[in-house]
């Protein structure tokens, strides 16, 4: 299984995340705990989960997503989700459902950040 790498950033006032190759716990926990400390840093605002690149990732990592989001969804207004196959999607629908969170589909990330500019 290919090896996952991930960063986390922020962008226009958004909260960026990207995903590649495999997304284990590990990279899970790593990168959820980036998030929340740019949440703590920005406020209020999107998050942008780009997977365009993600080869699949833990059944674990989703549920650690889960409860990470959950944590602090009184700060995020919106995920918006950028690629995916169906799965990943139905999977990101799954957490933020849980968490109960507004949920947008994009095909790009720069097709997020022109729809804010609009």
């Amino acid at each position: 299984m290919e090896r996952g790498s991930w960063e986390a950033y922020v962008r226009d006032g958004k909260v960026v995340m990207v995903v590649r190759g495999y997304h284990s716990y590990e990279d899970a926990a790593a990168q959820s705990e980036r998030v929340l400390e740019l949440f703590e840093e920005v406020g209020m605002t999107e998050l942008v989960v780009d997977v365009v690149e993600i080869g699949g990732f833990a059944r674990e990592s989703r549920q650690l997503w889960q409860e990470s989001l959950k944590d602090i969804r009184r700060s995020v207004h919106t995920i918006s989700i950028v690629g995916g196959s169906p799965l990943v999607r139905m999977a990101g629908a799954a957490v933020c459902l849980y968490a109960g969170i507004k949920m947008r589909v994009f095909a790009s990330r720069e097709d997020v950040f022109a729809t804010s500019a609009a």
